[in-house]
């Protein structure tokens, strides 16, 4: 525990700027470093001006936990983990009460988390680490993070990692911590209108807990069975995903960046691991309102790139026709309502090389076929069109989308995300028909 960390300085030199005595200064600073655990991880280490070499060397597949500032080695060396991973182990270990130099939490306390750069660690990956970090301490932890600071603040040249660091907050060190500072590279944390203290969002809880962001939505619900169909449909669709996950990369190399597949699959294996049990399933397949709503939920977080956001859109916006009535002409409803949020704010249209292909050429053939068939037959008959539709687009010019930037004579197979969509649904007519 260090008086020299930026906010056990910051806290000592706003005590002197309100007329405090030295001795209280002092007093206040190491109460705050006492108050305070930080701990480090790297993927390597650091350059070291006029050394021969780092201290230490990591392997590839490994990071370096506890390490020094100055080029120091850790106290553990561990294999590569997720993000989460990681910060659970870093928290952990600071914690852990068998370490002499551990920082005491419990449920309830109230801290300060700082999430910092240690030189070479990209925005993008801090702002997952402080995520994850705000995920573990608020949820699995029960502290209160009233504020939250990522950014770089102390450095070593070039290392790429970071380090966290928790303070147990009072009045006096939170008064400090908002005290105006001019010192460029002291970030502010943001915290809306009228409040105290920072409150995470709900759009940001894990996402383990995606069911509280859909519980204001309502919706009629279907009988057991019907609900038995619906898990049965969500189960096949997901193995088809999963199954061509290698396929539907294989399409996306011509065109993209080859994880069309991987990002499907990813969305697929979340909802089959909600999915559990046929008894007791772990979404709500008995209402498919809250259903929509909550696999476009799903796409959001978990999914990822360009087909995240546009299964997003289109199941939280196919959500809304389903709250009265579940019939062939609401579900119809739906995919409307879902292909028009793609068209609004994807920017494509029918006859562009995308997923909007056969998703638009199913509905107009379910559409029609209604008239004169019965919903099976218009949906076998929609099916069927989709698939073909989803092979021709091989034959389209791209003008959406990453393919739109590729040389057209390169582009000699059909588009990835218009391929799934036909997987997809035919899954989903193999089961009901």
């Amino acid at each position: 525990m260090s008086v020299e960390h930026p906010k056990s300085i910051l806290i000592a030199g706003a005590l002197a700027e309100e007329g405090k005595t030295l001795d209280e200064v002092k007093k206040q600073a190491q109460l705050a470093a006492n108050s305070m655990g930080t701990i480090g991880l790297a993927l390597g280490a650091c350059s070291t001006p006029g050394s021969k070499g780092p201290l230490f060397h990591v392997n590839m597949d490994e990071m370096e936990l506890g390490l020094g500032l100055h080029g120091e080695a850790g106290v553990k060396r561990i294999k590569l983990l997720t993000a989460r991973e990681t910060v659970k182990v870093m928290i952990d270990h600071m914690s852990n009460t068998e370490n002499s130099t551990h920082l005491p939490i419990k449920k309830g306390d109230r801290v300060a988390c700082m999430i910092n750069n240690l030189g070479g660690t990209s925005v993008l990956e801090m702002n997952v680490i402080a995520r994850e970090t705000i995920h573990y301490l608020e949820g699995d932890l029960g502290l209160k993070v009233d504020r939250a600071y990522c950014g770089t603040y102390v450095t070593s040249l070039e290392m790429a990692g970071i380090s966290i660091t928790l303070l147990h907050l009072n009045d006096t060190f939170v008064r400090c911590l908002d005290a105006p500072v001019l010192a460029p590279a002291w970030s502010v944390p943001l915290i809306g209108p009228g409040q105290s203290d920072r409150i995470t969002p709900q759009s940001l809880l894990p996402i383990g807990d995606t069911g509280s962001n859909v519980q204001h939505v309502s919706g009629t619900s279907i009988s057991k069975d019907d609900g038995y169909k619906i898990y049965d449909i969500l189960l096949a669709v997901c193995n088809k995903l999963v199954s061509c996950k290698q396929q539907l990369d294989t399409l996306d190399s011509e065109s993209g960046d080859g994880d069309c597949g991987s990002t499907m699959a990813r969305g697929a294996n979340c909802i089959k691991e909600k999915l559990g049990s046929k008894e007791n399933p772990g979404l709500p397949v008995t209402n498919p309102c809250k259903l929509s709503n909550e696999l476009g939920n799903i796409a959001e977080t978990v999914m990822g790139g360009s087909s995240g956001g546009l299964y997003s859109l289109f199941f939280t916006a196919a959500s809304a026709a389903l709250q009265k009535d579940i019939n062939a002409e609401a579900w119809l409803d739906a995919m409307t309502s879902g292909i028009t949020a793609i068209q609004r704010y994807g920017g494509a249209e029918p006859g562009d090389r995308t997923m909007l292909d056969p998703l638009c050429a199913v509905r107009d053939s379910f559409q029609k076929e209604l008239a004169s068939s019965s919903a099976m037959d218009a949906f076998k008959t929609a099916v069927k069109i989709g698939e073909s539709v989803a092979e021709g687009t091989k034959d389209m010019k791209a003008h959406a989308g990453r393919a739109s930037y590729v040389n057209s004579d390169l582009l000699t197979k059909p588009d990835p995300g218009a391929m799934a969509v036909a997987m997809w649904l035919k899954a989903v007519l193999e089961v009901i028909g």
